[in-house]
């Protein structure tokens, strides 16, 4: 079910697919693989960031569509300011 409110909604599926070709080497599909890795992470973070401050979407429905507690969706925004990944943002989601 949380895989297809994710399918449904045109909008991440437009922002998972700008990202992914931001960062390269990493499918869509690879963002809701339970990894911990980096080369995982740090993309879906950079969506995370772009839903909740461009898009206005709250943590807690952000957590719904990536089946993640609001708080982990929370960690991962401030990670992207952390880390400075905000140079990953496309320029289409750039506010």
């Amino acid at each position: 079910m949380k895989n297809q409110i994710r399918k449904s909604n045109k909008l991440v599926i437009s922002v998972e697919k700008s990202v992914c070709i931001e960062f390269g080497d990493i499918k869509p599909k690879d963002l809701v693989k339970k990894s911990r890795y980096p080369k995982y992470t740090y993309p879906r973070f950079v969506i995370w960031y772009i839903l909740n401050h461009k898009y206005g979407m709250n943590t807690s429905y952000i957590g719904k569509i990536y089946n993640k507690h609001y708080t982990t969706i929370d960690y991962g925004i401030k990670r992207v300011i952390d880390l400075n990944l905000v140079r990953f943002i496309p320029t289409q989601h750039c506010s």
